[in-house]
């Protein structure tokens, strides 16, 4: 699983999860990404986002993830 912080309500951004298997080709092929929570911080302007990576993976494996931010 992942978290990242994400700013409430600001519909210009979009966060991206990227998955990779060796840092060069991003997103992994078969590779994906379910949402496991959404929880607000007291602050009222941010909320930590939980995301878990799909397929699991196994003691063996390697996967790298970055959070991509664009503006709309």
């Amino acid at each position: 699983e992942v978290s990242y912080p994400r700013r409430i309500g600001a519909l210009d951004l979009i966060y991206t999860v990227e998955i990779s298997d060796d840092l060069t080709a991003w997103p992994s092929p078969g590779v994906t990404s379910e949402l496991v929570s959404i929880i607000a911080n007291p602050d009222g302007i941010t909320e930590i986002v939980t995301v878990r990576i799909l397929p699991a993976m196994s003691n063996a494996a390697k996967k790298f993830v970055r959070m991509k931010v664009a503006t709309q």
